[in-house]
């Protein structure tokens, strides 16, 4: 966070998303006492330097402590997280009822083999609930009795497009919240510009659910077609993946934990060739690339990290049992941290975690332990 206040020139140079050997470092991590540690003003404001200091150091050696007795637990769950995405007439009439769909408007079907449908129909039926009597009205088994399995397929392959179109349009609609945001937050003073402002971002959320949700109709339709057979190229749309990382700015805090949502890869690549989709990937996405390379590579050094605090943590118990064991006629602090180091290293195990051997250094572990980073570019080419 202090490095958002410098320029963006620095936000580059000197963040910890591109350092070498950083990790997944929780830079806000020291600010985690404050709070508590403000809750002792009511009896420290009226001590005087050398009680004051002495009654702070007694409060985070506690602090402390307590990060202590349940640091093995916390690390080897980290662990874990850390090793663990041309015009027909039934082209015609499909197009029309999905126009009329989106606009809750009410469809005249002329196919003349449902007209027994349409007589049945509820007429107190609200017009958005009313049917419009498409092929993804009817159960797949119906089609061909109904003589509707030509329509059937045209109107898949036209559920397709505007669902195609719909993504297409969300994305466009993310970036364009993403550029009003940075805007609002460079130009826009006081509280009539920032109304303004406002204004025009709350209109591209607005855009951004309505495709969204004309995303979900069409999805819903193609299952219908399909006989609710799960799609692959059709994924459900979450919450979740109306996200994405800013490439024309510098890395936002907690972006290097997030990936980018499958919207936008959605159906680019289809229809091309080996060589085409690799000049599409190579030339639209180098930006993401890079910083997902970078991410891989600080989540590496992260377990690497983690597992040498284990190590350190194994280490500092069966140091202080000892000392304990030297200054002290009893026991018990020595049999407590002698519990804790057992615990450590069982949960270390447990986690994946390895020591290393007697003839080889710290560095020479990491690097044999470390996975194969070297890319082939030339192949990737071929």
């Amino acid at each position: 966070m202090h490095l958002n206040g410098h320029k963006v020139d620095c936000r580059y140079r000197f963040s910890l998303n591109y350092f070498k050997g950083a990790g997944r470092g929780h830079g806000e991590g020291i600010e985690a006492s404050w709070a508590e540690s403000k809750q002792s003003g009511g009896s420290t404001r009226q001590m005087n330097h050398g009680h004051l200091h002495d009654t702070l150091n007694d409060f985070h050696n506690y602090w402390n402590w307590t990060k202590l007795q349940g640091l093995e637990k916390t690390q080897a769950e980290t662990a874990e997280r850390s090793t663990s995405s041309g015009t027909t007439p039934h082209a015609w009439v499909v197009h029309s009822g999905m126009k009329i769909q989106i606009k809750q408007y009410t469809q005249i079907c002329a196919v003349p083999t449902i007209e027994d449908h349409i007589e049945a129909t509820n007429i107190h039926v609200e017009a958005e609930d009313e049917p419009l009597y498409l092929p993804s009205d009817f159960l797949p088994d119906k089609h061909a009795s109904l003589g509707l399995t030509a329509m059937a397929e045209v109107e898949y392959q036209l559920r397709e497009g505007k669902a195609n179109d719909a993504v297409t349009s969300l994305c466009q609609a993310i970036v364009h919240g993403m550029v009003l945001l940075k805007t609002k937050g460079q130009h826009s003073c006081w509280v009539y510009q920032n109304t303004r402002a406002l204004t025009y971002i709350n209109n591209v959320k607005k855009r951004k659910a309505a495709w969204a949700s004309r995303y979900h109709l069409s999805r819903t339709k193609i299952l219908c077609l399909s006989g609710n057979t799960l799609m692959d190229n059709s994924p459900p749309l979450l919450d979740q993946d109306l996200f994405a990382k800013n490439a024309a700015g510098a890395r936002g805090l907690g972006e290097g934990s997030k990936t980018d949502s499958w919207i936008w890869t959605f159906r680019k690549l289809k229809g091309m060739g080996n060589n085409e989709k690799t000049s599409f990937v190579m030339e639209t996405e180098k930006v993401q690339w890079f910083r997902a390379c970078a991410n891989m590579e600080h989540w590496i050094e992260e377990v690497e990290i983690i597992e040498e605090e284990f190590r350190h943590l194994v280490h500092g118990c069966e140091k202080m049992e000892a000392v304990w064991k030297e200054l002290s006629k009893s026991l018990q602090k020595a049999d407590m941290y002698q519990r804790m180091a057992t615990d450590a290293r069982k949960c270390f195990l447990k986690a994946g975690g390895q020591w290393p051997s007697a003839d080889e250094t710290f560095s020479e572990h990491v690097r044999r332990r470390r996975p194969n980073l070297t890319i082939d570019w030339d192949g990737l080419k071929d």
